[in-house]
């Protein structure tokens, strides 16, 4: 039987931690998205209808779910959503009708490459969205803190910070995760840490990068300090939390309280363990 190289497979844990920590908070703003700004929402249920649609060919018939109610709120995917459809046609007609595109057209581009992992046309088009009449809100940024957590930029990420203390734009928990990730990615813990510490209402998505964070560099004992403060703190861990802490305890050989927490997953946290939990599991068993 071939041998499993424990650090190919830990980058692999790793990343499908992060990834499933990205999708939580993707899925915690949009929620906050649709209950706090429906007049936003309705104004790009408009854009789909008068300018979307059209330029792509694409009538309401073919999608009757989502305009059963024109009146609805709509959420960002659905939005995104038809970009979809053609990238490349996409960038064509932005291309064209750039100058007068609005900030739903932009962000609405930004968050089709950021989901297409297309990165440095993310930078092209900021210079661009710079120089015309529109200027970065809060979905643009959120967009620009994820490009630069991807290429784990810490001098671009750095600015981006810069730009949102100058330009006095709020830093609520949803753009504090973002810069949380991605200055962990580039792995400055320290600053990362110290976002953390000022955050008024840190959520399980801002403790559980942390964790995972910690736990990524080495810094096994931070993560479990941290996790300990969670629990004390009525903070309720997810599974992507979990899987951080497990991890840490097979890095340490803490056999005992790694098993302890598995055991208690689904009765104490309500959460099923994953094929990711039994091969920390296994990794922990491993190091008895």
């Amino acid at each position: 039987m071939e041998s499993v190289d424990p650090e190919a497979r830990d980058r692999l844990r790793v990343g499908t931690l992060q990834r499933e920590n990205v999708r939580l908070q993707v899925d915690d703003s949009n929620r906050r998205r649709k209950k706090e700004n429906r007049r936003e929402m309705e104004k790009r249920h408009s854009t789909i209808l008068s300018g979307v649609l059209p330029r792509f060919r694409v009538s309401s018939e073919e999608f009757p779910s989502l305009f059963d109610d024109p009146t609805a709120a709509l959420e960002v995917r659905n939005l995104e959503m038809f970009f979809f459809l053609s990238p490349v046609a996409l960038a064509i007609t932005f291309n064209k009708h750039k100058m007068n595109a609005d900030s739903v057209s932009w962000n609405s581009i930004l968050t089709a490459c950021m989901l297409h992992n297309q990165v440095g046309e993310i930078f092209r088009l900021l210079k661009l969205l710079l120089v015309s009449q529109n200027k970065p809100d809060h979905i643009t940024l959120m967009n620009l803190i994820g490009a630069c957590a991807e290429i784990a930029s810490m001098e671009v990420g750095n600015q981006v910070h810069c730009y949102i203390r100058k330009t006095g734009h709020v830093l609520d928990v949803y753009v504090m995760n973002g810069l949380l990730d991605m200055y962990i990615k580039c792995g400055s813990l320290e600053i990362a840490r110290e976002l953390f510490d000022i955050m008024e209402d840190p959520n399980v998505v801002s403790c559980s990068s942390l964790v995972v964070g910690y736990a990524q560099f080495g810094r096994v004992e931070k993560s479990l300090e941290l996790f300990r403060r969670m629990k004390s703190q009525g903070v309720r861990p997810n599974d992507v939390t979990l899987l951080g802490v497990l991890s840490a305890c097979s890095h340490v050989g803490l056999v005992e309280e790694g098993l302890q927490l598995y055991r208690n997953m689904e009765t104490e946290y309500g959460i099923i363990p994953t094929r990711e939990h039994c091969s920390c599991v296994v990794d922990l068993l491993a190091c008895n």
